[in-house]
């Protein structure tokens, strides 16, 4: 593996299918495991995150709107082959339609013998990341801290003969610093940043869902959006393009969903990826260990 790592897109497509998971369908306080594996080219990258704890219910509602509510927190790594970040989350749904999630985690880099592939220092904002300009004798191990604020948007509107919209929005901004710069290739975002520097990134999900015949698998159809910016460069990269998901219920009575999902993208804005295009692959479940 080579290139840079993403991640961005897993989120949309894990928030989206938890909407429905989360508390396991109680209204009692339950244990639960989100897992999400993603793979890309153009970058060329895969990342596994995995978020494990106690879930608790605010208070009760009948209202849609505001039956989803929740408090959540526990364990979170995000392991790649050049790279784990490994720490803590507190995530509350005071309503249906928004999460909030805050992470902390220690940042762990190494490399690997591929070009691209490992720590790599940079003597500024306007230097480039190619392949071929990251030779893998000059990758390097680096420590550091990253922390991340989110909240994220979502809904789900019926439209008529099993058939509904979905939408859901992502932001967050992220705080990386590592023990050795002055910059360096932030590989999970496609970025250069400062050795101590900020990132912000908002991933959008526009999609038609359609039930499959026998009420136990649904396939969603649309659009994603995905940006990154570092606010001390003002550099953005933006990718664009369609988006399918095949979602799974009643493998298991311990795992409530199953999603397979594909997106296919073209970058807009990008330093020297403009209108090429970038696949990613991913599947995510959430599991439920029972009651408290």
């Amino acid at each position: 593996m080579g290139g840079a790592l993403v991640f961005g897109a897993l989120l949309v497509v894990a928030s989206a299918s938890t909407a429905r998971a989360e508390c396991a369908g109680h209204d009692e306080p339950r244990w639960l495991i989100h897992q999400s594996l993603v793979a890309q080219l153009n970058p060329m990258g895969a990342e596994h995150n995995l978020r494990a704890g106690p879930c608790v219910p605010l208070y009760d509602s009948e209202s849609p709107v505001l039956s989803l509510n929740h408090f959540e927190g526990g364990l979170s790594t995000y392991v790649s082959p050049v790279y784990v970040l490994a720490g803590g989350y507190l995530q509350v749904a005071p309503v249906s339609f928004l999460v909030l999630r805050a992470e902390l985690g220690a940042v762990l880099a190494w490399p690997i013998p591929l070009n691209g592939a490992g720590f790599f220092t940079r003597s500024g904002y306007g230097e480039t990341w190619r392949r071929e300009t990251l030779p893998h004798e000059q990758g390097q191990s680096a420590a550091g801290w990253a922390t991340r604020l989110m909240a994220v948007l979502r809904g789900r509107v019926p439209i008529g003969s099993g058939l509904a919209i979905v939408a859901l929005n992502a932001l967050w901004l992220e705080h990386v610093s590592m023990d050795r710069g002055p910059y360096w290739v932030n590989l999970r975002d496609d970025v250069i940043t400062a050795q101590a520097d900020w990132v912000l990134a908002n991933e959008a999900v526009l999609a038609l869902g359609v039930p499959l015949p026998g009420g136990t698998a649904t396939v969603r159809f649309g659009a994603f959006s995905a940006l990154r910016h570092v606010p001390a460069s003002g550099y953005v990269g933006h990718r664009v393009g369609p988006i399918a998901m095949l979602s799974l219920a009643g493998l298991d009575p311990a795992l409530r969903s199953f999603d397979a999902f594909l997106r296919l993208g073209v970058y807009t804005h990008h330093r020297f990826r403009t209108q090429e295009a970038a696949t990613l692959l991913g599947l995510s479940a959430d599991w439920d260990l029972g009651g408290l």
